[in-house]
C-alpha cells in the first residue's frame, strides 16, 4: 500500500490548479473591465439627463431673452434672467459656456444690497462642443442645445422651451 503522492502526481495536480486558477482570473478581471465600463456610461447618462433637466428647468423659468453668443472654439455661450435658482435666491442671472478646462460651467449671479453674489458650478467634465440655437418656429421662444463629450463622436441633442412669452 501506498502512503504517499509521487512527484509526478504532485507537479501534475499543481499544474491543473494553476491552470483553473489562471481560467478564474481571466474570467475575474473581464468582469470587472465590463462592471467599470458599464459603470462609466451609467455616470455620463445620468450627468447628461442632470445637465439637461437643469438647462430645460432654467430657460423654462427664463424672464428675460435668452443671449447666446459664439465663443471660443465656436462654442455657445448662453445668458438670460430666470426664476430657477439652485442656490436659493430669487431671480438670478444664468450664463452657461465651456471654459478652458472643458468643463460646461453654470454661473448664477445675483445683486443683493449692491453686492454681487456668483455661485458657480460645474455641470460636466470633458466637453468638447456646446452649441445653442434658436429655433424657427414662429411665436415660440425654443432652444435647441447640444453637447459633445470629449473622446466621443456623437452629439446630445435636447430641446428647451421658455414658458414665458417674453415677446409682448
Amino acid at each position: 500500500m501506498r502512503k504517499a503522492f509521487t512527484l509526478i502526481e504532485v507537479i501534475i495536480s499543481i499544474s491543473i490548479f494553476s491552470i483553473i486558477l489562471l481560467a478564474m482570473y481571466k474570467t475575474l478581471n473581464i468582469t470587472k473591465q465590463s462592471n467599470t465600463f458599464l459603470t462609466d456610461k451609467l455616470k455620463s447618462i445620468n450627468s447628461l439627463e442632470s445637465v439637461r433637466k437643469v438647462i430645460v428647468e432654467d430657460v423654462a423659468e427664463s424672464t428675460s431673452l435668452v443671449e447666446i453668443r459664439d465663443g471660443k472654439n465656436k462654442n455657445s455661450k448662453v445668458s438670460f434672467i430666470t426664476s430657477n435658482s439652485y442656490h436659493f435666491k430669487t431671480s438670478v442671472s444664468v450664463r452657461y459656456f465651456l471654459s478652458k478646462k472643458n468643463n460646461l460651467v453654470r454661473i448664477e449671479t445675483t445683486v443683493n444690497y449692491k453686492k454681487e453674489q456668483k455661485d458657480v458650478d460645474i455641470l460636466m467634465e470633458n466637453v468638447e462642443k456646446f452649441l445653442v440655437l434658436k429655433t424657427k418656429q414662429k411665436d415660440s421662444n425654443s432652444y435647441l442645445f447640444s453637447i459633445k463629450q470629449l473622446g466621443s463622436d456623437k452629439f446630445q441633442f435636447f430641446d428647451a422651451i421658455s414658458m414665458n412669452d417674453i415677446s409682448k
